[in-house]
């Protein structure tokens, strides 16, 4: 069965040496070149939440429910 979430291949970035532009570029499968070079800023989107990701609004990001 399959659950529908998107799993992160790799290693998550080390917190003392992050990378130069947003921390999961390396591992997204979304990343663009402005993903590698700056990092995000951190907005609400709308609903409550706070999103970082300069593609949020080209695409559809879904928060994690537990």
């Amino acid at each position: 069965k399959k659950s529908g979430k998107q799993v992160l291949l790799g290693q998550p970035p080390n917190p003392a040496n992050l990378p130069s532009g947003c921390a999961f570029a390396p591992r997204c499968v979304l990343a663009k070149d402005i993903c590698f070079q700056t990092p995000p800023a951190i907005v609400p989107d709308g609903a409550g939440r706070l999103t970082a990701c300069h593609r949020r609004d080209e695409i559809s990001l879904t928060g994690v429910s537990g």
